[in-house]
């Protein structure tokens, strides 16, 4: 039996389908994907166990003009490092922070130097590539864009044989490039949403980078599918 009307939603459905670039094949994909069981995502680099980690947000290349997302990715990213048993002990960003106010020689040193100093045994290094709070500094409009490199330092192994320094990846100086954060824009008039989509772009980097060094699940695909 056919209902009235069915064969036209069906058309109009397709149509739409067809609009968006999509077929009927991937309309019936898109269940299948929504329900299937997480997928295990392993590690790309395993550090060793116990090890003292320093995050080093740097924006040296990139200067920032909002200094907290600095303190708020080492923190989130700190917390994601010991929750997820990727390091034995993390520097906090304070220690980090007066040893810049602290050094006026600190821009001369290499990232080997100030993880010594700090007594670290690896150094997370994180390099601010796009950082931006909104499209324009005077705009009414907050868009939170977020991308970064990084790299890990070994300090144990690299300081007295610098070939070692370089621990991942090691076929790249500049280090790994993570996706882009984007947020959606929005206009909103509260004096914290600065501070606040800081925390959501540093929250969401974090996780992102975290990973990279742990076994984990992740979401088979996205309901939509890619075009």
């Amino acid at each position: 039996m056919t209902l009235p009307g069915s064969k036209t939603l069906c058309a109009a459905l397709l149509a739409a389908l067809a609009a968006a670039g999509l077929s009927a094949c991937s309309m019936i994909a898109w269940p299948v994907e929504a329900f299937a069981p997480p997928r295990k995502v392993a590690a790309k680099f395993k550090l060793p166990p116990g090890k003292k980690v320093l995050v080093f947000v740097d924006d040296v290349l990139q200067p920032v003009g909002y200094e907290p997302i600095k303190s708020d990715l080492t923190a989130r990213l700190n917390d994601e490092l010991l929750k997820n048993h990727v390091a034995g002990a993390t520097i906090p960003y304070r220690l980090l922070s007066d040893m810049i106010t602290a050094r006026r020689d600190f821009n001369t040193l290499s990232i080997g130097e100030v993880g010594r100093e700090l007594g670290a045994d690896i150094v997370l290094h994180v390099r601010i590539d796009r950082f931006t709070l909104r499209d324009e500094a005077a705009a009414a409009v907050w868009h939170g864009q977020l991308q970064v490199s990084v790299r890990l330092v070994d300090i144990e192994n690299g300081w007295a044989d610098h070939s070692l320094a370089r621990m991942w990846p090691k076929d790249s100086l500049a280090g790994h490039l993570m996706s882009a954060i984007d947020t959606p824009a929005s206009v909103e008039t509260s004096p914290t949403h600065g501070e606040e989509l800081s925390r959501t772009l540093a929250a969401s980097a974090a996780d992102q980078i975290a990973k990279l060094f742990y076994d984990h699940k992740e979401k088979a695909s996205s309901l939509v599918p890619d075009r």
